[in-house]
This record gives C-alpha cells, structure tokens and sequence, in this order.
C-alpha cells in the first residue's frame, strides 16, 4: 500500500509568440495577446512571484492566484489547469510556475479539455472557447446564450457542452462549428459524459438524458424527481448517477432502467468516483461510502466531521477526502481505514485532484491558492 508523505497532522489571436517555457503569455478574451512577461511575474506592473516553494514537510509548493480559484484544478500533459473568478483559464507547470493564462469576461467555472495542443474551456460570460497554448493564439470562441458553469467534454473530434438555460452544444473541436444542438428543461451545472454511442446530461430538473452521440437524438429520458448537481459516470453498460434524493443510482445505459440504488445520510453532491469495480463517493451527511459497482452493495463508509462537498481522488491504494470539517484525509482504500489526515485551517472547503506527476503530488486549492501537496 502506498503511504503518503504527510502522516502527521499539520497545523486569443496572434501571428507569432515566444517560447512558453521563457515567458508568461497572457491573452485577452479578443483573442489578443495581453502581456508577455517573464517567468517569475505575470504582470511587472501589479503581479509579484506568485509561487511560493515550501520548505516543509508536507507541501511542494503554493501559488496565488489574483482571485478566488473557482474550478477544480486538473493535471494534465505534466501541467495543472485551473479557472479563477477574475475570468481566466490560467495554466502552471508541475513546479508551480504560471506558463500562461487567458482571460474571458467572466469566471471560469467548469475544467477545461485539454488535447496535445488546444484548452477548450468555457466561462459565465456564456462562450466556449479553443485556445491553441502552443501556438498561443484563439481557434474560435462561439456565444451560447447563456452562462456555462460546468465542464466541456471532449470526446474524438467533438466537445459536449451545455449551458445554464438549458442548451446543450454538440460541436467541431476544430472549428467550433455546431454539428446539433438540443434544448433541455433546467439549467446544467454539472459536466455531460460520452461514449462511442452515448452523450449523458442532467439538469438541475431532475432529469437524466441519454442522446445519440452522433445526431443529438433523444434516445431516453429519466425524471429522477430530484435536483441533481453532480455528473454522471460510465460503468461497463450501467450509468451511475446521485443527487439531492440521498440515492446513488446505476442504471443500463441503452434503455435507462434501473439496476441498483444505496440511500446515503443526506444529498450527495460530488461526481462519484470509480476505481476497478467500486464506487466510491461523499455526502452532506460526512461520509465516504465504497460501494460494488455491480450490484451496489456496500463495503465500508469512512466518517468525518463535515460535509463532502468535493470528489475523493485515489492513488496506490489511498483516498484522499476533502472535509468540511477543515481536514484532508488520507484512507486506505481497501479497509476503509483512517492513515492520515491534515487540518487545513484556512477554508471551511477544499477542492482538489489528483495529480500522478513524477512528484506524486495532490493539488488542491483553497481560495486564492493552489498548493502542492507531497502525496
């Protein structure tokens, strides 16, 4: 079993850019290119270093974000991703260094998709976007109508993304052309998931849509009679989904008809995460359930002292669960079994991933700061 590092508890639009492992880009929601500054600020006018390398026990390194961090952050290609309230996308290196950011008109909510080139990410002001961060320029940026909080996915040549008023976006990666579109009743706040055959979207209404990946048609609908916040995830042929109703669900991908349910404490508000042939997730009720995939019976629940708002991420045999009760978890994943934990006295909520970097570090944030935690 893999032991983490901290056991004890403590207190877009440009002909030609520069390298960006030398500088800083920043580029303005026109597609312009904003700044270019060197690596150790991002604004030489109101920007300090904003990485901060720790000499403790426990952390790698802290970076300051100009406004609340207000996206997961993810770790992707050796980089992390993250949005900000102030409206940037923003982009560091594995050692913490800022490599560029872009700024829309509103925050960003939602995680990007990040291929070998391209950020397709999108913000409240309503509009997806394509950045090219190699080339640093804009591929094209399109208007839905209504704010985006959630995550795009990108699956093959497309990205699925829908919007607050119901809107849901099939379209190009390439070229941002819409290949269908499909209204839904509720606002989406939570990411749809893809496969080969399959788009899978929830809205605030309470209710699960399957559609044809290919021509955008309703194939089934399910009104599961609650408000649902949380993504769904694919198991083999089952779709597993939980929501404000306490349920976690599964249910057969090409028909929606259900296979199991497991009724936590209180409303469950984090995507569940699958590992091998479990599912395991947190609720408002303070507990981390791991449950058989298949047929959803439970193998052990972990308790803490607050709300989960945020998803357990897992590594070598280790959760990590963010508390509201200040504290960061780290617990065995086979027992269920309590190996670490950490107070975080500085946010009453952590968001974090996961990051299987060479360093074996978890990022999260808190606030205004990201931070590198050794794993």
């Amino acid at each position: 079993m893999f032991k983490p590092f901290w056991v004890v508890s403590a207190g877009l639009l440009l002909s030609s850019c520069v390298s960006l492992n030398s500088f800083t880009e920043e580029y303005d929601s026109d597609g312009s290119r904003k700044t270019q500054v060197a690596s150790t600020s991002a604004n030489s006018k109101t920007k300090k270093t904003k990485t901060k390398v720790v000499a403790n026990t426990s952390e790698y390194w802290r970076y300051s974000a100009d406004s609340a961090i207000s996206s997961k952050p993810v770790y992707i290609n050796k980089n992390i991703y993250f949005g900000s309230s102030d409206g940037y996308l923003n982009a560091l290196n594995a050692k913490g260094k800022l490599l560029w950011r872009y700024k829309t008109n509103a925050a960003v909510r939602g995680a990007p998709a990040i291929d070998k080139n391209n950020a397709y990410f999108a913000s409240k002001d309503g509009q997806a976007y394509a950045f090219d961060f190699k080339k640093g320029k804009r591929l094209w940026r399109i208007n839905t109508g209504a704010a985006i909080t959630s995550d795009i996915a990108l699956y093959d040549n497309a990205l699925y993304v829908g919007n607050n008023k119901g809107a849901f976006y099939a379209l190009d990666k390439l070229t941002g052309k819409r290949q269908w579109a499909f209204r839904l009743k509720g606002a989406i706040y939570a990411a749809p998931v893809v496969n080969e055959q399959y788009v899978f979207v929830v809205t605030t209404k309470g209710l699960l849509h399957c559609l044809n990946r290919t021509s955008g048609k309703l194939l089934w609908q399910k009104d599961l009679k609650q408000t649902i916040y949380t993504s769904p995830v694919l198991y083999k042929d089952s779709v597993l989904l939980a929501g404000d109703n306490r349920y976690m669900q599964s249910f057969k991908q090409a028909t929606g008809e259900q296979v199991w349910r497991f009724k936590a404490g209180n409303v469950i508000r984090t995507t569940p995460l699958l590992v091998e042939n479990t599912v395991v997730f947190g609720s408002y009720d303070g507990n981390v359930y791991k449950l058989d995939a298949i047929t959803g019976d439970k193998q052990w629940h972990f308790t803490t002292l607050g709300k989960l708002p945020s998803r357990p991420t897992y590594r070598k045999g280790v959760l990590h669960i963010a508390s509201q009760d200040k504290n960061l978890y780290a617990v065995d994943f086979s027992s269920g079994q309590l190996i670490a934990k950490r107070f975080m006295p500085q946010s009453k909520a952590i968001s974090f991933n996961l990051a299987s970097d060479a360093k074996n570090a978890v990022y999260y944030a808190l606030g205004q700061e990201l931070v590198a935690l050794k794993n």
